[in-house]
């Protein structure tokens, strides 16, 4: 496990702001935001905002490569997806027992809770997906309270369940 913000360093995905808010407050055109190059094309790149005001929460963009997938995690902070392109899906436990393989596709909106272990994945061999993610990560951090932990062991299929996100309306 990764100790307080001090200690993070580049396993801190919220340090550094990457692309700046106009007049502090917005972000226009927010699913043209370009991507971040990389020589590592089979990894997530993200994009970090910074709001002006706003302390206790915050906002990045991540782009999943086509079939590329974030390493297996957990952390103290909670966080809300939303699918801005693509298609995916999320695998996620809240016990060391059963896994919930969560689909997901542009327009949909997902949750990791505190304390989860979870891995999101690109479902397109062919399509980058983007996901909008804002978490509690910086009131975690003022609480004292921020970690994150990473596992090597990755999810497997026969400790999953499939499961679609719940649709609204008839």
């Amino acid at each position: 496990m990764i100790g307080d913000a001090d200690k993070l360093g580049d396993s801190d995905l919220f340090d550094d702001v990457t692309h700046p808010t106009e007049h502090g407050l917005i972000i226009r055109k927010l699913a043209a935001v370009k991507r971040e190059s990389s020589c590592h094309e089979d990894e997530p790149q993200a994009k970090r905002f910074s709001f002006r005001d706003l302390y206790d929460v915050e906002a990045q963009i991540t782009d999943l490569a086509p079939t590329a997938r974030t390493e297996l995690h957990r952390h103290s902070y909670e966080a809300l997806f939303y699918v801005i392109s693509g298609t995916g899906y999320s695998m996620i436990s809240v016990d060391a027992g059963e896994t919930n393989r969560i689909e997901w596709q542009a327009g949909d909106l997902f949750a990791t809770p505190r304390g989860i272990w979870h891995q999101h994945a690109n479902g397109s061999s062919s399509k980058p997906a983007r996901l909008l993610e804002v978490t509690t990560a910086p009131l975690a951090k003022a609480w004292a309270t921020h970690w994150l932990e990473k596992r090597e062991q990755e999810f497997t299929a026969s400790s999953s369940r499939s499961r679609r996100p719940e649709q609204c309306g008839p």
